[in-house]
Protein backbone atom coordinates (compact mmCIF):
# COMPACT_ATOMS: atom_id res chain seq x y z
CA UNK A 1 0.00 0.00 0.00
CA UNK A 2 1.40 3.11 -1.09
CA UNK A 3 2.47 5.73 1.60
CA UNK A 4 -0.12 8.91 1.58
CA UNK A 5 1.39 12.12 0.81
CA UNK A 6 2.26 14.56 3.45
CA UNK A 7 0.06 17.30 3.22
CA UNK A 8 2.33 19.88 5.33
CA UNK A 9 5.71 21.18 4.48
CA UNK A 10 9.03 20.88 7.20
CA UNK A 11 10.17 24.44 6.31
CA UNK A 12 9.24 27.74 5.14
CA UNK A 13 10.78 31.40 4.24
CA UNK A 14 10.87 34.09 6.34
CA UNK A 15 11.30 37.77 5.24
CA UNK A 16 14.17 38.91 5.95
CA UNK A 17 12.03 42.58 6.71
CA UNK A 18 8.36 42.66 7.14
CA UNK A 19 5.71 44.34 5.53
CA UNK A 20 4.29 47.73 7.31
CA UNK A 21 0.58 45.51 9.04
CA UNK A 22 3.50 43.29 10.78
CA UNK A 23 5.59 45.73 11.53
CA UNK A 24 2.92 47.72 13.36
CA UNK A 25 1.56 44.73 14.98
CA UNK A 26 5.34 43.96 16.66
CA UNK A 27 5.08 47.66 18.26
CA UNK A 28 1.88 46.75 20.17
CA UNK A 29 2.64 43.19 20.87
CA UNK A 30 6.73 43.00 20.64
CA UNK A 31 8.41 40.16 21.28
CA UNK A 32 5.61 38.18 22.66
CA UNK A 33 3.57 38.64 19.31
CA UNK A 34 6.75 37.65 17.38
CA UNK A 35 6.82 34.51 19.01
CA UNK A 36 2.89 33.90 18.77
CA UNK A 37 2.97 34.95 15.15
CA UNK A 38 5.72 32.62 14.29
CA UNK A 39 4.23 29.82 16.05
CA UNK A 40 0.82 30.07 14.19
CA UNK A 41 3.14 29.74 10.81
CA UNK A 42 5.05 27.25 12.09
CA UNK A 43 1.61 25.02 12.78
CA UNK A 44 -0.19 26.21 9.63
CA UNK A 45 3.13 25.20 7.43
CA UNK A 46 3.30 21.89 8.85
CA UNK A 47 0.19 20.14 8.80
CA UNK A 48 -2.83 21.36 6.99
CA UNK A 49 0.04 23.80 4.59
CA UNK A 50 -2.35 27.04 3.88
CA UNK A 51 -4.79 27.37 7.20
CA UNK A 52 -5.35 26.27 10.40
CA UNK A 53 -8.97 26.07 12.47
CA UNK A 54 -8.69 29.25 15.60
CA UNK A 55 -9.93 27.63 18.61
CA UNK A 56 -9.32 27.27 22.13
CA UNK A 57 -7.24 24.08 21.45
CA UNK A 58 -4.97 26.17 19.64
CA UNK A 59 -4.30 29.13 22.31
CA UNK A 60 -3.68 26.46 24.49
CA UNK A 61 -0.97 24.65 22.04
CA UNK A 62 0.46 28.12 21.67
CA UNK A 63 0.60 28.75 24.91
CA UNK A 64 2.53 25.41 26.23
CA UNK A 65 4.79 26.11 22.89
CA UNK A 66 5.66 28.82 23.80
CA UNK A 67 4.68 29.65 27.42
CA UNK A 68 2.64 32.73 27.33
CA UNK A 69 -0.32 33.79 28.89
CA UNK A 70 -3.28 32.18 27.09
CA UNK A 71 -4.86 35.53 27.07
CA UNK A 72 -1.95 37.37 25.50
CA UNK A 73 -2.57 34.65 22.68
CA UNK A 74 -6.36 35.24 22.08
CA UNK A 75 -5.14 39.37 22.17
CA UNK A 76 -2.59 38.71 19.54
CA UNK A 77 -4.32 37.17 16.83
CA UNK A 78 -7.25 39.75 17.54
CA UNK A 79 -5.06 42.19 16.16
CA UNK A 80 -3.84 39.88 13.77
CA UNK A 81 -7.28 40.02 12.24
CA UNK A 82 -7.88 43.89 12.39
CA UNK A 83 -4.35 44.81 10.93
CA UNK A 84 -5.03 42.11 8.12
CA UNK A 85 -1.95 40.31 9.22
CA UNK A 86 -4.45 37.16 8.38
CA UNK A 87 -7.96 37.38 6.57
CA UNK A 88 -10.58 38.55 8.37
CA UNK A 89 -13.28 37.29 6.06
CA UNK A 90 -11.96 34.28 6.61
CA UNK A 91 -11.99 34.23 10.30
CA UNK A 92 -15.56 35.15 9.99
CA UNK A 93 -16.82 32.93 7.71
CA UNK A 94 -14.58 29.83 8.65
CA UNK A 95 -13.03 30.13 11.78
CA UNK A 96 -9.72 29.92 10.31
CA UNK A 97 -6.29 31.63 10.45
CA UNK A 98 -5.16 32.18 6.81
CA UNK A 99 -3.58 34.79 4.15
CA UNK A 100 -3.31 35.48 0.98
CA UNK A 101 0.66 35.49 1.29
CA UNK A 102 0.28 32.08 3.42
CA UNK A 103 -1.48 30.38 0.74
CA UNK A 104 1.14 31.67 -2.02
CA UNK A 105 3.87 30.30 -0.48
CA UNK A 106 2.36 27.02 0.59
CA UNK A 107 1.24 26.04 -3.09
CA UNK A 108 3.94 27.39 -4.49
CA UNK A 109 6.11 24.99 -2.61
CA UNK A 110 3.84 21.96 -2.62
CA UNK A 111 3.38 22.33 -6.23
CA UNK A 112 5.64 19.53 -6.45
CA UNK A 113 3.59 16.73 -4.18
CA UNK A 114 1.61 14.35 -5.80
CA UNK A 115 -1.68 15.60 -3.98
CA UNK A 116 -2.35 18.62 -2.47
CA UNK A 117 -5.93 18.33 -0.47
CA UNK A 118 -7.98 21.85 -0.40
CA UNK A 119 -11.29 22.96 0.84
CA UNK A 120 -12.00 25.57 -2.19
CA UNK A 121 -13.72 27.97 0.31
CA UNK A 122 -11.12 28.50 2.27
CA UNK A 123 -9.13 29.50 -0.75
CA UNK A 124 -8.78 33.53 -1.15
CA UNK A 125 -9.21 34.83 -4.32
CA UNK A 126 -6.05 35.77 -7.26
CA UNK A 127 -4.47 32.48 -5.65
CA UNK A 128 -3.20 30.16 -8.82
CA UNK A 129 -4.43 26.79 -8.86
CA UNK A 130 -2.20 23.94 -9.81
CA UNK A 131 -2.79 20.40 -10.95
CA UNK A 132 -2.41 18.71 -8.06
CA UNK A 133 -5.00 20.00 -6.27
CA UNK A 134 -7.69 17.64 -5.21
CA UNK A 135 -10.71 19.32 -3.67
CA UNK A 136 -12.38 17.84 -0.49
CA UNK A 137 -15.63 18.90 0.93
CA UNK A 138 -15.69 20.22 4.79
CA UNK A 139 -13.19 18.06 6.07
CA UNK A 140 -9.44 18.16 5.05
CA UNK A 141 -8.73 14.29 5.73
CA UNK A 142 -11.27 12.84 3.76
CA UNK A 143 -11.48 13.31 -0.15
CA UNK A 144 -15.34 13.47 -0.62
CA UNK A 145 -15.10 14.74 -4.19
CA UNK A 146 -12.33 14.25 -6.82
CA UNK A 147 -11.87 17.24 -8.58
CA UNK A 148 -9.62 19.33 -10.09
CA UNK A 149 -10.06 23.19 -9.14
CA UNK A 150 -9.79 26.06 -10.97
CA UNK A 151 -9.75 29.20 -8.50
CA UNK A 152 -10.68 32.49 -11.06
CA UNK A 153 -9.29 35.40 -10.08
CA UNK A 154 -11.24 38.72 -9.61
CA UNK A 155 -11.58 41.39 -12.09
CA UNK A 156 -8.77 44.03 -10.77
CA UNK A 157 -10.58 46.30 -8.60
CA UNK A 158 -9.00 50.42 -9.12
CA UNK A 159 -7.03 51.07 -5.77
CA UNK A 160 -8.23 53.91 -4.04
CA UNK A 161 -6.90 57.70 -5.01
CA UNK A 162 -4.82 58.82 -2.42
CA UNK A 163 -4.89 63.02 -1.75
CA UNK A 164 -3.28 65.60 -0.20
CA UNK A 165 -4.49 66.93 3.29
CA UNK A 166 -8.00 68.44 3.00
CA UNK A 167 -7.49 72.30 4.15
CA UNK A 168 -10.28 71.91 6.67
CA UNK A 169 -9.44 68.53 8.14
CA UNK A 170 -10.35 68.58 11.73
CA UNK A 171 -11.16 65.98 14.45
CA UNK A 172 -14.77 64.28 12.61
CA UNK A 173 -17.66 62.99 14.80
CA UNK A 174 -16.29 59.23 13.60
CA UNK A 175 -12.68 60.10 15.04
CA UNK A 176 -14.30 61.36 18.35
CA UNK A 177 -16.69 58.79 18.65
CA UNK A 178 -13.19 56.42 18.44
CA UNK A 179 -11.74 57.66 20.50
CA UNK A 180 -13.90 58.51 23.59
CA UNK A 181 -14.12 54.48 22.96
CA UNK A 182 -10.30 53.66 23.14
CA UNK A 183 -9.96 56.43 25.80
CA UNK A 184 -8.00 58.41 23.90
CA UNK A 185 -7.44 61.63 25.08
CA UNK A 186 -5.39 65.17 24.09
CA UNK A 187 -6.75 64.61 20.63
CA UNK A 188 -6.45 68.52 19.82
CA UNK A 189 -2.53 68.27 20.26
CA UNK A 190 -2.46 64.86 18.14
CA UNK A 191 -4.08 66.80 15.39
CA UNK A 192 -1.81 69.28 15.66
CA UNK A 193 1.41 67.22 15.48
CA UNK A 194 -0.45 65.11 12.52
CA UNK A 195 -0.97 67.81 10.50
CA UNK A 196 2.72 69.51 10.89
CA UNK A 197 4.15 66.07 9.91
CA UNK A 198 2.29 65.22 7.02
CA UNK A 199 2.96 68.93 5.66
CA UNK A 200 6.28 68.36 5.99
CA UNK A 201 6.79 64.91 4.78
CA UNK A 202 3.87 65.27 1.77
CA UNK A 203 1.79 62.58 2.96
CA UNK A 204 -1.15 61.63 0.82
CA UNK A 205 -3.43 58.90 2.21
CA UNK A 206 -6.87 57.64 0.60
CA UNK A 207 -8.63 57.78 3.60
CA UNK A 208 -7.91 60.75 6.40
CA UNK A 209 -9.67 59.64 9.44
CA UNK A 210 -8.27 56.34 9.65
CA UNK A 211 -4.56 57.62 9.19
CA UNK A 212 -5.50 60.08 12.04
CA UNK A 213 -6.66 57.29 13.87
CA UNK A 214 -3.06 55.08 13.30
CA UNK A 215 -1.01 58.35 14.36
CA UNK A 216 -2.79 58.74 17.16
CA UNK A 217 -2.78 54.80 18.58
CA UNK A 218 0.89 55.00 17.43
CA UNK A 219 1.55 58.01 19.56
CA UNK A 220 2.99 60.36 16.93
CA UNK A 221 2.46 63.55 19.30
CA UNK A 222 4.60 61.63 21.81
CA UNK A 223 2.31 62.43 24.70
CA UNK A 224 -0.53 60.54 27.18
CA UNK A 225 -2.65 58.99 24.92
CA UNK A 226 -5.01 57.01 27.70
CA UNK A 227 -5.37 59.38 30.88
CA UNK A 228 -8.27 57.57 32.88
CA UNK A 229 -7.64 59.11 35.83
CA UNK A 230 -7.74 62.88 34.13
CA UNK A 231 -4.28 63.79 35.08
CA UNK A 232 -2.29 66.12 33.49
CA UNK A 233 -0.67 64.57 30.51
CA UNK A 234 3.06 63.06 30.72
CA UNK A 235 5.39 63.24 27.80
CA UNK A 236 6.02 59.70 26.52
CA UNK A 237 8.44 58.53 23.81
CA UNK A 238 7.07 56.83 20.52
CA UNK A 239 7.96 53.13 20.76
CA UNK A 240 10.80 52.13 18.17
Amino acid sequence: MARPTKQGIDYFPLDCQFDDKIEMFLIEKGATGLGVLVTIWQMIYSNEGYYIVDNKDLHLLIKRKIDVDINEVSGCINICLERNVFNADSHKNYGILTSKAIQKRFFEAAKKKKTVQINKDYIINGIDSYDNWVNVSGNATKVNVKEKVKVKEDKKKPKPIKTAMPKDFGISERVQTWANKKQFTNLDCHLENFKLACEAKGYKYDNWDSAFMNAIRNNWAKVSIVNPDNAKPQLRELAS
